[in-house]
């Protein structure tokens, strides 16, 4: 309907161009996120709220999202390539947590506006001149370290990898100058893929993909001590990048987040019902039953049909 109708005003139109390509009308382009129920008609809350009738006031939930590693730093995975003994398991310990187990994403920012003022000395009215959408922005995650502190370790290796802290030096911890791998922006960066969800985690409410993304800290304060204060310790994993909101992130989003709900996700899947995972330790209730007398037939088909971690 709206391309025929496009159609028709371009024919009639002195200003029209042929072959547009991407500069043409690009029809929906919430079309990959989650479509809002049509509330026209309602009362909602205009005089006497109809709470008989609570399709009006379905609320947008926060709480649902997924962070996905889309690049790690080629540098990084050089390291990890020649030395996989000493930097393998930290490497993906710490790829492991941050999509697992982060507890909060922090760093978008409103879209606003510019505006000029039009009128004479007495009367004036604002009109907008600029619209201004985020640009490179600092994000933050935040987490539990672990023992070990991975986290911190990580972060510590990227920035002394970039610069040597007390010569400033890029060296990449050794393999630009033996040669492996030459210096370059396009070695250091990450990419960053942030969906938020509905309670139902199957549907896209906003997707972000986050480019040219850099570590900018480690938190090494986490090191300091005072006699008796034993706690655990919160870290925040910051990082600088340049956020990009488009139709097409949307559909791949869409697309993502499905398959993570699905088995064929494998030890990536978001399981997001806990009456049909087998926990850590269901096998030994079974093993109990087979103890109390239970034949192999009485106990067959128990803790076979849900999921288990890795």
């Amino acid at each position: 309907m709206a391309q025929n109708t496009l159609h028709s005003y371009k024919e009639k139109s002195l200003d029209s161009i042929n072959n547009l390509g991407p500069n043409d009308y690009q029809g929906n382009m919430f079309r990959y996120s989650k479509k809002g129920k049509d509330l026209t008609g309602y009362r909602l809350m205009r005089g006497v709220p109809d709470f008989g009738s609570l399709v009006q006031f379905t609320p947008y939930e926060t709480g649902y999202a997924a962070f996905i590693i889309c690049q790690m730093p080629e540098f990084i995975n050089k390291l990890v390539s020649i030395d996989p003994g000493n930097y393998g398991t930290l490497v993906s310990t710490w790829k492991q947590i941050i999509e697992f187990e982060f507890k909060s994403f922090d760093g978008l920012q409103d879209i606003s506006v510019e505006t000029m003022t039009l009128g004479d000395d007495l009367n004036n009215i604002n009109v907008i001149n600029k619209v201004n959408m985020q640009s490179a922005s600092e994000f933050t995650l935040s987490y539990e370290e672990k023992t070990g502190t991975p986290l911190t370790k990580f972060a510590r290796l990227y920035l002394t990898g970039i610069k040597d802290p007390r010569t400033q030096v890029k060296t990449y911890h050794g393999l630009i100058h033996n040669g492996v791998l030459a210096d370059g922006f396009e070695n250091e960066v990450f990419s960053f893929l942030f969906i938020n969800t509905d309670s139902t985690m199957m549907n896209v409410e906003a997707a972000y993909l986050i480019v040219a993304a850099q570590l900018n800290s480690a938190d090494t304060d986490m090191y300091n001590y005072t006699k008796g204060d034993i706690n655990k310790r919160d870290v925040q994993v910051k990082f600088n990048g340049f956020p990009i909101q488009s139709t097409e992130i949307d559909n791949a989003a869409q697309k993502l987040i499905r398959h993570l709900l699905s088995s064929d996700a494998g030890n990536k899947q978001i399981i997001v019902n806990s009456m049909n995972y087998n926990y850590t330790g269901t096998d030994k209730l079974l093993r109990t039953m087979k103890d109390q007398g239970m034949s192999e037939a009485q106990t067959k088909g128990i803790f076979n049909t849900g999921y288990k971690h890795n």
